[in-house]
């Protein structure tokens, strides 16, 4: 990260580092190198009425490191003109493709909390990406976004028996591409936490950001079927008409514990409003 040369600023970066574990370091010299303008992303979260334990933990992990955000339900993706409010929706994890379209039954709720987004929701979505806007998508959410988008990605896990392949919560390691700004700042190799998720085939203009290795990917706990994630992809960027879908199917902020991979999703939000441009200036005072 680069930051400009200012008044008072040496000041502030000494604080920040006696209380973080981030290092600076001033160079007198003038940059001119390509890199992101960071903008302040404008950020929904859906909060289905179907219960997701995820949203819960997702909504305090974004308290707890001060990240402003909204709460929409699915009236508010139904209603449209998202991109006028919002630059990242997420679509956090335990929700199935069916629970974020149809959502509770009518006549098993009040009416106000049935139907899901439903199909105008489904499109209000697709606008939102195809205008410039990222959709964040964990876990299950992965899934809904591969098929209503009809993303050139496939599940190579749906409909494998549990006989066959079954991973009840474990570390698995997976290698990821630190020049993606989905990864930037974190280690090649990365344990990241995995139940019954999603692992990817991917073609077309999808970029894979994190990959299982081609050998056992264990790293903590218990796999059966291994072989079934070898190359297989965890982490991916998929450009989707002037926007993108991101698609995080591990759990990069499992339960506020797994803090090693909260870089992924916290990238992700920046990398959407962010300007790829040339930066010059001077770096420190």
């Amino acid at each position: 990260m680069i930051i400009t040369a200012m008044r008072g600023i040496e000041t502030k970066l000494q604080a920040i580092a006696r209380d973080t574990p981030v290092n600076f370091i001033a160079s007198n010299d003038r940059l001119n190198v390509q890199a992101y303008k960071l903008n302040p992303p404008r950020i929904a979260m859906y909060k289905s009425y179907v219960a997701s334990m995820d949203e819960g933990w997702t909504r305090f992990i974004f308290e707890t490191y001060d990240f402003s955000f909204a709460s929409i339900v699915d009236k508010d993706i139904r209603a449209g003109n998202l991109g006028s409010k919002y630059d990242v929706i997420i679509l956090p994890g335990e929700l199935s493709e069916t629970n974020i379209i149809q959502g509770h039954r009518p006549g098993t709720v009040p009416p106000e909390y049935a139907g899901g987004i439903g199909d105008a929701g489904v499109q209000n979505l697709r606008e939102f990406v195809n205008g410039g806007g990222t959709l964040v998508t964990m876990d299950k959410a992965t899934e809904f976004a591969a098929k209503q988008f009809a993303l050139p990605v496939k599940n190579t896990l749906e409909g494998v028996r549990p006989q066959d392949f079954y991973v009840p919560g474990s570390l698995l390691k997976v290698v990821l591409d630190t020049d993606n700004p989905i990864a930037y700042g974190m280690p090649r190799e990365t344990a990241v936490f995995f139940e019954e998720n999603a692992a990817f085939e991917m073609s077309g203009n999808a970029k894979p950001v994190g990959a299982y290795p081609l050998t056992n990917p264990l790293m903590s706990g218990w796999i059966l079927g291994e072989e079934k994630l070898h190359g297989k992809i965890a982490v991916a960027d998929v450009p989707v008409g002037r926007g993108r879908v991101i698609l995080l199917s591990i759990r990069p902020q499992f339960r506020a514990q797994v803090r090693g991979t909260y870089k992924l999703l916290f990238n992700s939000l920046y990398y959407g409003p962010a300007t790829f441009t040339t930066y010059e200036g001077q770096t420190s005072n």
